[in-house]
């Protein structure tokens, strides 16, 4: 038997541990709503936020001025950013210029390289944000 059940002490009381923890759980989930979230942007230091970005400039009616941002996100580290980056370029333009996300690195600058002078040379009528006349489909490495 117990001391307790002999003398009729009432044990001594433990801290409500799993009463604390529900309440700091629920005190950090209710903060975690209060603070300002990060926008999307191309130059956030969150890896999320930059594919936010990515995605938000694949759209046709996008601003045309995130062209050549998505053109230095297929020099990315990340490889989501690279495969999203393309296939944003490829709506935007219709084309690949044959850049594939998982290609070695070396291949994959000969198609950047591919990238900058296709906006460089007026490849994309930035006024309008459509292809130019050139038929831009057409596979570089198929010349």
């Amino acid at each position: 038997m117990h001391r307790s059940e002999t003398t009729g002490a009432r044990p001594a009381s433990r801290p409500p541990v799993r009463a604390a923890t529900l309440v700091g759980t629920a005190l950090a989930a209710a903060l975690s709503g209060c603070f300002p979230s990060q926008p999307a942007s191309f130059d956030s230091p969150s890896p999320s936020k930059r594919l936010d970005a990515i995605v938000l400039a694949s759209g046709k009616d996008a601003d045309p001025r995130s062209l050549p941002r998505l053109v230095e996100q297929l020099d990315s580290q990340d490889p989501a950013a690279r495969m999203l980056a393309i296939r944003a370029l490829e709506n935007r333009t219709g084309t690949t210029l044959g850049y594939i996300h998982t290609d070695p690195e070396w291949k994959r600058q000969e198609s950047i390289e591919r990238w900058l002078n296709f906006l460089e040379s007026g490849g994309l009528n930035t006024d309008l944000g459509e292809p130019a006349a050139a038929d831009t489909k057409q596979n570089p490495m198929e010349s």
